[in-house]
C-alpha cells in the first residue's frame, strides 16, 4: 500500500511532475495466459520499462512470463507476483509502489485481457506529457461490438454517480487504460482494494483539484479465444454501491480534501484558493457554463435542486445556511442553491409543510391527520412532538419529489439557454 505523502512531499512531488517525464507501464493480471504475450508485444515497442504484477495466477501466466521475457531480453521487464490473489486494486498498487520506487513520474496501466489495443498507449502517454499534472483516463467509445448491455448500463450509472460527487462529468469512468501521476498517488490514500479503486481515483483526484483528460481509446469484447472476465455482478456491485456510498457520505462532511498542489509555495496556494472562492460566488461563472455546456457541466440545475431540497426541511431560519453549506461541499454554484432554498417563504412554503406533515403522519401511522379537538396540555404537547417527527420524516420524501421535479425543470431552461444560444452564434457566423 502507498501511503499519503505529507503536505512538503506533495509539494516536492508537484514540481517534479512538471520538471521530470519518466514514465512506466503497470500490467495487472490474473489467468490471462490467453492473451498476456500480445499485449506484451505490442508494449516493447514504446521501450518503456514494464511492470507485470501477477495477482495470484493458476494459470500458466508465470511460465509464459518467464518465457516471454527470455525472448526479449532488451525489454526491462519485471514481474511482482502476489501469492494469493489479492485483487486489481492491490495488483495496482504494487505496481505503482514499484514504479514509485524505480524513479518514474507517470505509471501507464492497461489491462491484460486483450480488449485494449497497446497502439493507444503512444496517445497516452503522448497526452501524458503534455499534461504532465493530469490524470488521463482512456475513452471509449459508446456503442462497442458484443459489449453486454449490463455494462452499458453499468458504464452510465458510474458516470452519474461520479458527477453527482465530484461534480465532473466524464464519459467513461470505468476504462482501465490511463495515466496515473505517481505524485498524485501518493498524496492521496486509496481504500479499495479491488476493482472500484479506479473509481476511487477519479473521485478522490476531482476532489484534490487535479486536472482530468479523456482521450479516445479502442476497445475490443469479441477477443479471440474468448475473453477471461473476473467481474463478479452480485458481490461486486455491492462493493461498488458501498464505495458510492462511503465517497458521497465523505463529500459532505466539513473536512478539507488533500489538494494537489501547483507548486510548493504557501502564498500562491493563498491566491489560488482565493480565485477559487471568487470564481465559486461568481454569477458570470455560471451564466458561461449554462451558455457554453462546459466539460463539467452547468451547476445550477443540481444547485437549485439542492436548495429546493433544503426549503422543504423544517429548520426555518438556516435554509439559506444549509444550502451554502451544501453547495460548497458537493461544488455545486451557491446562488441558485440559496435562491432554490425560498421555496420555504409563503405562500409555496405553507403548502409544502402541510404535505411534508401529512406524508410522514401517513408514514408513522398509516392515517392521515385531522384537526385535534378537546384535549389537555399534555396531549398538545404529545401531538406536537409528533407533528415535529411526522414533519421531519415527510420533508425528506417530499423534498426528494420537490428537488427532482426543481431539477427537471431548471435542466429544460439550460438546455433552452444553450440551445438559444448556439442558434444565436449559428446566425452570427452566417452573416
Amino acid at each position: 500500500m502507498i501511503e499519503a505523502a505529507s503536505s512538503d512531499d506533495a509539494g516536492r512531488a508537484a514540481t517534479e511532475a512538471t520538471s521530470a517525464w519518466s514514465p512506466i507501464i503497470v500490467v495487472p493480471t490474473l489467468n490471462n495466459a490467453r492473451t498476456i504475450s500480445g499485449v506484451l508485444d505490442g508494449l516493447a515497442a514504446y521501450g518503456v520499462p514494464i511492470i507485470v504484477v501477477d495477482d495470484g495466477c493458476t494459470d500458466d501466466t508465470p511460465t509464459l512470463l518467464t518465457a516471454w521475457r527470455s525472448r526479449h531480453p532488451y525489454v526491462d521487464l519485471q514481474v511482482e507476483t502476489h501469492a494469493t490473489n489479492r485483487g486489481k486494486g492491490c495488483a495496482l498498487l504494487t505496481g505503482f509502489r514499484v514504479a514509485h520506487e524505480r524513479g518514474a513520474t507517470h505509471a501507464v496501466t492497461i489491462d491484460s485481457d486483450g480488449q485494449h489495443d497497446p497502439g493507444d498507449v503512444g496517445d497516452l502517454l503522448e497526452t501524458a506529457h503534455a499534461h504532465p499534472r493530469a490524470l488521463v483516463l482512456g475513452c471509449r467509445a459508446l456503442h462497442i461490438p458484443g459489449c453486454p448491455r449490463r455494462c452499458l448500463v453499468g458504464r452510465s450509472v458510474a458516470n452519474t454517480l461520479v458527477l453527482i460527487q465530484s461534480l465532473v462529468r466524464l464519459t467513461d469512468t470505468q476504462c482501465g487504460l490511463r495515466v496515473y501521476p505517481l505524485g498524485l498517488v501518493r498524496l492521496i490514500t486509496w481504500r479499495s482494494s479491488r476493482f472500484s479503486l479506479e473509481t476511487e481515483v477519479v473521485v478522490r483526484a476531482a476532489w484534490a483539484g487535479c486536472e482530468i483528460v479523456e482521450w479516445p481509446v479502442s476497445c475490443v469484447y469479441d477477443v479471440p479465444g474468448g475473453r477471461v472476465s473476473h467481474w463478479r455482478p452480485w458481490r461486486d456491485t455491492l462493493r461498488d454501491a458501498a464505495l458510492h456510498l462511503r465517497l458521497f457520505g465523505r463529500s459532505l462532511l466539513p473536512i478539507p480534501h488533500q489538494l494537489w498542489p501547483d507548486e510548493d509555495d504557501e502564498v500562491g496556494a493563498a491566491m489560488r484558493q482565493a480565485r477559487r472562492v471568487r470564481a465559486w460566488i461568481s454569477p458570470a461563472r455560471l451564466l458561461r457554463d449554462m451558455r457554453e455546456c462546459r466539460a463539467g457541466g452547468s451547476s445550477m440545475a443540481p444547485s437549485l435542486g439542492v436548495g429546493a431540497f433544503v426549503a422543504c426541511s423544517p429548520f426555518y431560519g438556516l435554509h439559506a445556511g444549509i444550502s451554502l453549506y451544501l453547495a460548497w461541499r458537493l461544488r455545486l454554484h451557491p446562488l441558485p442553491a440559496v435562491v432554490g432554498s425560498f421555496l420555504s417563504t409563503p405562500p409555496i412554503g405553507v403548502f409544502i409543510v402541510a404535505a411534508s406533515i401529512q406524508v410522514g403522519h401517513v408514514l408513522l401511522t398509516g392515517r392521515v391527520l385531522g384537526w385535534p379537538s378537546g384535549v389537555g396540555e399534555a396531549s398538545w404537547w404529545q401531538l406536537s412532538s409528533t407533528v415535529l417527527l411526522a414533519w421531519l420524516l415527510g420533508s425528506v420524501v417530499v423534498g426528494s419529489v420537490v428537488a427532482m421535479v426543481t431539477y427537471f425543470l431548471a435542466s429544460r431552461m439550460e438546455r433552452l439557454v444553450r440551445r438559444d444560444s448556439s442558434v444565436g452564434k449559428a446566425r452570427h457566423e452566417l452573416a
